[in-house]
């Protein structure tokens, strides 16, 4: 919901989640084109979005992690 209000496709989120011993892992996917407001300058908006989600981890007793994965660079074939 955090990273929907900010960016224009909202559509195009995806979260996966993993679990180990160290805590919960969320990779977040977004289209390439919110990237950059996704991150923010010098970081500040996946840094904000990654303090929040650990505050409310940490309330509920549980660590969590969120790793931004980078879309697709690769050009679409043409047939």
């Amino acid at each position: 919901m955090l990273v929907g209000s900010i960016v224009e496709n909202p559509q195009d989120i995806k979260i996966q989640s993993s679990k180990d011993e160290t805590g919960t892992l969320l990779t977040l996917r977004v289209n390439k084109k919110d990237m950059g407001t996704l991150i923010g300058r010098k970081g500040e908006h996946i840094s904000a979005i990654k303090l929040i989600t650990k505050l409310v981890g940490f309330r509920k007793g549980k660590k969590v992690f969120i790793k931004v994965e980078e879309p697709d660079n690769k050009p679409k074939e043409v047939k």
